[in-house]
Formats: C-alpha cells, sequence, structure tokens
C-alpha cells in the first residue's frame, strides 16, 4: 500500500507499506482481506469480513468492494449471488421446474429421497407400505418389494411370508 503526500498539485508516493499476511490492496490505498470470494464484497474498508452480496446484487469478482445491481426489473433468489445469471425476474413469475424424480426444495431442485418417487418434477410421493426405491426414482415401478431375508437353516417361508420350522422329513 502506498500512502501519498502533495507536492503542489501532484500527488506522488512517499512510502509503501506492506499489508500483512492474509490481506491486499484493490485500489493501491487500503488493505482488504483476501478472504472475501465471488458473492461477497467488502462494504466499508474498515471492515476485516466479508459480507454476502444482498438480494438482487451480485459480483463475479474476489475482493470486490461492491457488488452490481442485477438489470433493471431482476433479483435474485437469495445472497451471496455471484454470476448475472442469478438474476431471475422480479415480477414473481420466475419458477423453477424440477425434473422428474425431484421436488423443489426452496428455489432449488432435490431428488426424491429414497423410498419415495417423482413423475412430475413437484412432489414426491412414498412408495406402498413394504417397498423401497432408490434416490431419485421417476416411477412407482422403482418401488420394488424387498428381497427377503433368507430362513434359517431347517426352516421355511409360509405363503405369509414368515420363516417358520418345516414339517418333519421336510427341509
Amino acid at each position: 500500500v502506498s500512502t501519498q503526500s502533495t507536492g503542489g498539485d501532484d500527488w506522488g508516493i512517499s512510502e509503501c507499506v506492506h499489508c500483512g499476511d492474509g490481506f491486499t490492496t484493490l485500489d493501491g490505498i487500503t488493505c482488504v482481506p483476501k478472504a472475501c470470494g465471488p458473492g461477497e464484497h467488502l462494504p466499508d474498508p474498515d471492515l476485516t469480513e466479508c459480507e454476502p452480496c444482498p438480494i438482487g446484487q451480485y459480483t463475479k469478482e474476489s475482493n470486490a468492494y461492491f457488488c452490481q445491481a442485477c438489470p433493471e426489473g431482476m433479483t435474485t433468489a437469495s445472497t451471496g449471488s455471484s454470476s448475472e445469471d442469478d438474476c431471475i425476474p422480479d415480477d414473481g413469475s420466475a419458477v423453477v421446474t424440477c425434473e422428474a424424480g425431484q421436488e423443489l426444495s426452496g428455489t432449488s431442485c432435490v431428488d426424491c429421497p429414497e423410498n419415495s418417487y417423482g413423475l412430475d418434477g413437484k412432489t414426491c410421493t412414498s412408495c406402498p407400505d413394504g417397498s423401497t426405491s432408490p434416490s431419485g426414482s421417476t416411477s412407482a415401478d422403482d418401488c420394488v418389494e424387498p428381497t427377503p431375508e433368507p430362513c434359517a437353516e431347517g426352516e421355511g417361508r409360509g405363503t405369509d411370508g414368515v420363516c417358520s420350522t418345516c414339517p418333519a422329513n421336510t427341509y
């Protein structure tokens, strides 16, 4: 960082000062933390911690002093946006569309949990009792009856699905 002095109408550098570990300079005059990443800014040079960009603003730059506003009529869904691509219409018309096997959670799509499926990308439906499916399943056909544990030696499974001792002279 340079400290400046005047000599008539001219500004000149009188000395250079090292910012210190963990700090850098953006303007050649003020030390700021190196920790600010995209989506964060340092709104006041006297602060030592970065803040997320507020709703309606973003920055793709690291170590930014300010965030850029979304284009007119646009906003962001949350704080900390790091790209103009995060800007969405501010009229409430922005609708997130999820794929089959997913449902909306806040403003993003998440896979349907295990033992459920999603047909329309809006909600996940539980599998019928006793059946299972992997996460992200897209159809009720993905819900299958679990393979039962094998019966112990000397037992067989009846039509009711329960293991019982085999009758005499059988195995």
